[in-house]
């Protein structure tokens, strides 16, 4: 029987988890199926603080135990999920490279990012079929399969093809920074802080020494502008922080047993709206910070929280890039009635400005056809709602494939994110291995 091929863009822990568990399915079932890992950097590269993103000391906010193979249950049976566990587990992990005693003598701490990334690159290359350092430029139709593309070394087009599916994984790239302001090299995105954070840390510093009575500014209210303002309080920074935000507050996310179960409880799940299941994954993995990084910002006493919508960055002075930014936003965008226009809050003067407001996570549709691309971007939210159980989005008769777990909150609230990467590879693997395990089983 022809393996069935399966691309991975991306090589973090969703690439990690999926290729581990097509290992255990070919190990003990001879499953055919095959994994092609396309990493256009090293593999875990955005966990180690190399390419942006972290700084690869931060801590994990999800608990180790919700490693590659969590919750150990899913559609494949106990045996899969023991042998997952054995395998490549972050406690397998650990004990072959001698640190478990000293783990759990510790305490089980949350590891590093960077730690992190170790475990998920070293799974990779333990259980992919391939792995391609490849930047992705395309996704074309071909034969009723998939192609590949790419620009190789020599800088020509190329490309892999047959394909029986794509998955796409990672958040994408971080939104443009909005206004003028893009022109100054004193703004920033949620990526390119991490790569230029000691720079950062420097003009606040030299902002503080000449009693500058200017912010910095971080735009966004969610994980990444937290985690941003949490690297500069323990750097030292002592000038504002000023994080303006289109919630009210900064949102605490605890470690909660009522929360967590609504991960694991997939029938309660499905009995929600499309709208209070996308409440319940902005409030709880996109739009919230966890309670350790709450935490830091508290005991801090230059960190300040401004609701509001940010419109703009522009230089003060059009003519000089090493002036002053103004940050301007809007109070509210949805006024109380008899008033229908947007209420400005008053401008911010910043010294370095931060927009963290997220990622660009439909990025991968310009890979595609027109025909395809646009249907994408005409409705979005129509995608998430039409998208399969087994996250594949809904592209039309005739075309293969497409599996978007960053965009699964509808079909499973733990799939976009660390807290159920186990069940997330069942439900996009069973298609591809679903008749060959049948078959095993009338067999047997």
């Amino acid at each position: 029987m022809t393996d069935k091929m399966l691309a991975i863009v991306g090589g973090g822990p969703k690439a990690a988890a999926i290729c581990a568990k097509v290992a255990c399915l070919r190990a003990l079932y001879q499953a055919p199926i095959t994994t092609v890992v396309f990493e256009k950097e090293e593999l875990g590269a955005h966990w180690r603080g190399d390419a942006g993103y972290t700084d690869g000391v931060q801590l994990l906010c999800t608990p180790a135990e919700r490693d590659l193979g969590f919750p150990y249950g899913g559609v494949f049976g106990t045996a899969v999920a023991s042998r997952m566990f054995a395998d490549h587990s972050w406690a397998a992990h650990l004990v072959q490279a001698g640190d478990y005693g000293r783990w759990v003598s510790d305490g089980r701490r949350r590891p590093s990012h960077g730690l992190f990334a170790d475990y998920v690159a070293g799974t990779i290359r333990q259980t992919a079929g391939d792995i391609h350092r490849e930047d992705v430029t395309s996704l074309r139709r071909e034969d009723g399969a998939w192609t590949v593309g790419f620009v190789n070394d020599d800088g020509q087009r190329d490309g892999f093809s047959g394909f029986d599916g794509v998955v796409i994984t990672g958040s994408g790239p971080p939104l443009a920074v909005m206004g003028d302001g893009a022109n100054s090299r004193r703004v920033y995105d949620g990526a390119s802080f991490w790569t230029f954070r000691e720079e950062i840390r420097d003009i606040a510093r030299r902002a503080e020494a000449d009693e500058a009575d200017e912010d910095l500014v971080i735009i966004g209210a969610g994980g990444t502008a937290a985690a941003i303002a949490g690297w500069l309080v323990k750097a030292g920074v002592r000038k504002t922080i000023r994080i303006i935000g289109s919630q009210p507050t900064l949102y605490a996310r605890a470690d909660s047993a009522f929360e967590n179960r609504m991960f694991e409880n997939i029938e309660v799940w499905r009995t929600l709206s499309f709208a209070k299941r996308r409440e319940f994954c902005d409030r709880l993995t996109r739009g919230a910070v966890w309670q350790a990084v709450i935490e830091d910002l508290t005991r801090a006493d230059n960190v300040l929280y401004t609701p509001g919508t940010a419109t703009g960055v522009q230089l003060e002075d059009a003519g000089d890039s090493n002036g002053a930014l103004v940050v301007t936003y809007d109070i509210s965008k949805d006024p109380t009635p008899p008033s229908k226009t947007a209420i400005p809050g008053p401008p911010v003067s910043a010294f370095v400005v931060i927009d963290a407001r997220g990622f660009d996570g439909w990025w991968f549709r310009d890979w595609l056809v027109p025909s395809l691309r646009d249907r994408i971007g005409a409705n979005p939210a129509g995608m998430e709602e039409g998208m399969a159980e087994d996250l594949s989005l809904p592209l039309g008769r005739g075309a293969p494939n497409l599996h978007a777990p960053g965009h699964s909150r509808i079909v499973h609230p733990g799939y976009s994110s660390l807290m159920s990467l186990g069940d997330m590879a069942d439900a996009i693997l069973r298609p591809y291995v679903k008749a060959h395990l049948d078959a095993q089983t009338r067999t047997r």
